[in-house]
């Protein structure tokens, strides 16, 4: 579907009649309550605004541009060096050459400096995407507020150079104004007033997917609140960029939120101008609630349970039954059900996915749903309702696996009673040990290679057996890691398939034997305590059939989460009698 131009249809979406081609609810009519509407998704952006704002992070190419002659342009690290990329947002220097490019790019010059350009409206200036509180130099150690938390140590150092921006354009460009984002270390708003050239947009760090929780929702409204405050309480000049794509990142669950989404919208509509929603690749999560949004930024009084219906029919056929049904399920189990845990980051742990929202039961319901929903649908394969409704089956088999890995796993972590010898193990005795598997994936799926891990005592001593089969096709590279516990994180020791350790963990190799069948390894390590908490890894890389790379990972213990920003999962090995 297409988003039209409100400024462009009937002027400043004043009484347009706005074709949605392709969506479910056809034609919409009216003047929306929101003025800026975007999502960008399908490699384009569905934009219909008559506000003009531009503003995403500008300064993404400045390390490329300036590090070799204006190496004073960066941040100040704390061993003296300056950053390749962070720029120290203090320095006199870097707003001069702001103040350039922005000259050379409106003479038609020059775009040097410029990822986000600006327009005839606004002047936009948003650091690269990464936090900027680190600067060393004493003028930005002096704005940084490491007090007010993740969120805002930043705030000062990034708006006082928006400030002088705007001063500056106010004598410069008098008709255009300055947009900024708040965004990441700088998210809340500064300790100072702004000037009335200055527009901001307020990233939603705390994504609003998660505004079902209510402390969740009132925390992102005092923060609107209190940005709303810094622009004078004018909703023109404050915009939100929410994140659809958060807590997806991390999971392959499905979140729906019509409801809380149009209270956010509700509550929101007197401080802020309109939305923008970074998006996320697993559409058939997304394509409802995206849908969605914009018919709540259009209407944020349209009944949500009606249109759900409208859209079931309208995008499903006669699998419309089935599948408004399953939407409901999600709905419900999503909005109604309020975690146990609160959060302060929009990565959402998998117990809360998984032992109390999408609970097995639950998840029996909805994959008897979704063959229901398949079942109602025409049996030629052409037909459109039925490979729509593939299409969502799709996505959800990922979810459905997942699930039923976090079912097996969750609160049932590998452990394993190590048998103690007199002296260090030969073949025959090994041969006598009980073995670990390792699974595939992050929620330990059946491995497509088998990989065996044994383990024996002796003394203070762990030896531990890797017998790792030979893949198909053959690996371009190879190795075996052992991960252990440590402060701040975790200890390890592996080695590559070519005989190269790495790693601080005091691990002793043995014996190191590989045939076209098999990579046997054999360690020594301490094992000082009665029990220890252990991870056992295989790493394999290899081309498939094509030539392109195929990466496969195998553990002892699913994490059940990427590595970020998670706590890693532990099996444990007990020392036996």
């Amino acid at each position: 579907g297409k988003t039209a131009n409100p400024a462009t249809q009937g002027g400043k979406g004043y009484g347009i009649e706005l074709k949605l081609t392709g969506h479910p609810q056809g034609i919409l009519t009216g003047i929306p309550d929101f003025y800026l509407i975007g999502l960008k998704i399908h490699r384009s952006w569905r934009d219909g605004t008559s506000t003009g704002y531009t503003g995403n992070h500008t300064d993404e190419t400045w390390g490329n541009t300036y590090r070799k002659e204006h190496p004073e342009y960066f941040a100040l690290q704390k061993d003296g060096t300056r950053s390749d990329q962070a720029l120290c947002y203090s320095e006199p220097a870097v707003l001069t050459q702001r103040l350039t490019n922005i000259e050379r790019f409106y003479a038609g010059v020059s775009t040097e400096g410029w990822y986000f350009a600006p327009n005839e409206k606004y002047i936009p200036f948003v650091p690269r995407d990464a936090g900027q509180a680190g600067c060393q130099c004493e003028r930005c150690l002096k704005l940084t507020r490491e007090k007010v938390g993740r969120f805002g140590a930043a705030s000062d150092i990034v708006f006082q150079h928006g400030v002088d921006l705007a001063a500056e354009a106010a004598k410069r460009w008098p008709t255009r104004r300055v947009s900024m984002l708040a965004y990441e270390d700088y998210t809340l708003p500064p300790s100072f007033d702004l000037p009335d050239n200055l527009d901001v947009m307020v990233c939603q760090c705390w994504s609003g997917t998660i505004n079902k929780e209510p402390y969740w929702m009132e925390r992102n409204l005092k923060l609107l609140r209190d940005w709303s405050a810094k622009v004078g309480n004018k909703r023109e000049r404050l915009y939100v960029f929410n994140y659809i794509c958060w807590p997806g990142f991390w999971t392959s669950a499905p979140y729906v939120f019509p409801h809380s989404l149009q209270r956010w919208l509700q509550a929101t509509y007197p401080l802020s101008q309109g939305e923008l929603v970074c998006p996320m690749g697993d559409f058939w999560r997304t394509h409802y609630m995206s849908w969605l949004w914009h018919r709540l930024m259009w209407d944020r009084n349209a009944d949500v349970d009606a249109l759900l219906h409208d859209y079931a029919v309208k995008f499903y056929g006669p699998a419309s039954g089935p599948m408004e049904e399953l939407h409901r399920v999600l709905i419900d189990r999503y909005e109604n059900v309020h975690w146990s845990r609160q959060l302060n980051d929009s990565y959402v742990p998998p117990e809360l996915w998984y032992l109390e929202t999408y609970t097995p039961e639950v998840i029996a319901k909805l994959k008897q749903i979704s063959a229901d929903a398949l079942a109602a649908c025409p049996p030629e394969a052409s037909d459109l309702y039925r490979r729509r409704v593939l299409w969502m089956r799709e996505g959800l088999t990922t979810f459905f696996t997942e699930a039923d890995g976090a079912h097996k796993w969750l609160n049932h972590p590998p452990a394993c009673t190590v048998t103690v010898v007199k002296s260090a193990p030969d073949d025959a005795v090994w041969a006598t040990a009980s073995a670990m598997r390792l699974v595939q994936g992050n929620f330990g799926s059946e491995p497509d290679i088998e990989t065996t891990v044994k383990a024996l005592a002796e003394t203070t001593n762990l030896y531990v057996r890797f017998t790792a089969n030979a893949p198909v096709p053959a690996t371009t590279n190879e190795c075996l890691t052992i991960r252990v516990p440590a402060s701040g994180g975790s200890e390890f020791w592996t080695l590559h398939a070519g005989g190269v350790t790495a790693g601080k963990h005091p691990v002793t190799l043995i014996g190191n034997q590989r045939t076209a069948a098999a990579w046997t390894v054999t360690v020594r390590l301490p094992f000082p305590a009665p029990a220890m908490a252990i991870q056992f890894e295989r790493h394999v890389e290899s081309n498939d059939k094509d030539g392109k790379p195929l990466v496969r990972d195998y553990v002892w213990s699913p994490q059940m989460s990427p590595p970020w920003p998670c706590p890693l999962r532990w099996g444990t090995l007990t020392r036996g009698k």
